[in-house]
């Protein structure tokens, strides 16, 4: 060791133990070779600090380490070329490991470009970035932040009410925000504030959110509501029983309102000796229907639109006065939707019956209005 005093062959010739305390202290081949008024310097290795002139409190350890150093003060540089831009004149900065460049005041930089993983403690898993060796936490090379959360690591383990939480997350003040630190303001995120955070939900602090929290929030809020969804579910399954319930009923009174106007209908086949035995069913609504005319009332003619969703042997549309009697039959035919035009020029201003027979049986009836 020596110290940096009287120059030759590029070393110096006192002893350390020799050198005044705020002295700087060389060892290797020009280790603060160019050093004038810089003290409390320490360098090590060929090279080390060489060009350091000014700089106070430098540390270079390795060879050329911090070799490009000039008049910046508290840096240290450790390792083979550990270094700073040429020339540099960085401050507080420290560069650790072979080659590793640190180039800007108060920056510590671990490794060269060519280092891609840090362990502490333990060997980097081929799939990750960081590891530690005393957590599971830890960085994937996909750049996905890992948090440590194995049930053997926690315990006090407590239910939380869902409807509560999520009452809760509807009252949380959210917004978009940008950190005063972010150099450009076009840098914003969105999420709560710690303040309002803790408030609500008692996790963490008052001025941090870790990102465990936030999701487990979040998750039992889409609990509650996939649970208040499945109850609307099953309160609109209880409606669509009603719904059919009361279709059913609906369908019932009208097959009798059917049975009245087909016993109506049925007056003067009876009076002409027809047999009650003749009198004829009703056929589901299903295999045909009968519409209403279009327009109606009318004045010139009008439209009877029908629908017979099979082929029947016969199947007829007659239309009767108030008093029951058929003033026209026309046969239909087919299967699908067809329709009958009426001509008023046929019959005088009034009401109507008009009623779709199948095989025989009564299909509907309507009223039908004629006005001059």
């Amino acid at each position: 060791w020596w110290c940096q005093d009287v120059r030759e062959n590029n070393t110096t010739r006192r002893t350390l133990d020799a050198c005044d305390s705020d002295e700087p202290a060389a060892s290797g081949a020009e280790a603060l070779y160019y050093n004038t008024s810089g003290f409390e310097n320490t360098a090590m290795g060929v090279n080390s600090l060489s060009k350091n002139t000014t700089g106070n409190y430098n540390t270079g350890i390795g060879y050329a380490s911090g070799t490009n150093i000039a008049t910046g003060s508290k840096n240290t540089f450790i390792g083979y070329n550990a270094n700073t831009s040429s020339p540099g004149s960085v401050s507080n900065a420290t560069a650790l490991g072979a080659e590793a460049n640190v180039t800007a005041d108060n920056n510590f930089v671990f490794g060269n470009s060519s280092v891609v993983k840090w362990g502490f403690g333990k060997q980097t898993g081929s799939t990750n970035i960081i590891d530690f060796v005393n957590s599971t936490a830890k960085l994937t090379t996909g750049g996905v932040w890992t948090n440590a959360s194995d049930k053997k690591l926690k315990n006090n383990f407590q239910k939380l009410d869902k409807k509560d939480v999520l009452d809760r997350i509807a009252k949380l003040d959210i917004q978009r925000w940008h950190y005063i630190k972010d150099s450009s303001d076009k840098i914003t995120h969105i999420g709560p504030v710690a303040q309002d955070f803790y408030e609500a939900f008692k996790v963490g602090d008052d001025t941090t959110i870790s990102t465990i929290d936030p999701a487990g929030v979040a998750l039992l809020g889409i609990q509650q509501l996939t649970a208040n969804d499945a109850s609307k579910n099953e309160k609109i399954d209880e409606q669509g029983q009603e719904i059919e319930a009361l279709r059913s009923q609906v369908n019932e009174m009208k097959q009798l309102l059917l049975s009245l106007q087909q016993s109506y209908n049925n007056c003067n086949p009876c009076a002409a000796g027809a047999s009650s035995s003749q009198s004829t069913k009703i056929i589901s609504v299903s295999n045909a229907s009968l519409e209403q005319n279009i327009p109606n009332p009318f004045n010139h003619n009008t439209t009877i639109n029908y629908t017979l969703l099979q082929k029947f042997s016969s199947a007829k549309i007659i239309i009767t006065d108030k008093n029951g009697k058929a003033l026209k039959e026309v046969n239909v035919s087919g299967s699908g939707k067809g329709s009958l035009n009426v001509e008023a020029s046929t019959l005088a201003s009034g009401a109507y019956n008009y009623s779709l027979y199948a095989d025989g049986k009564l299909v509907d009836s309507k009223q039908m209005i004629l006005t001059r």
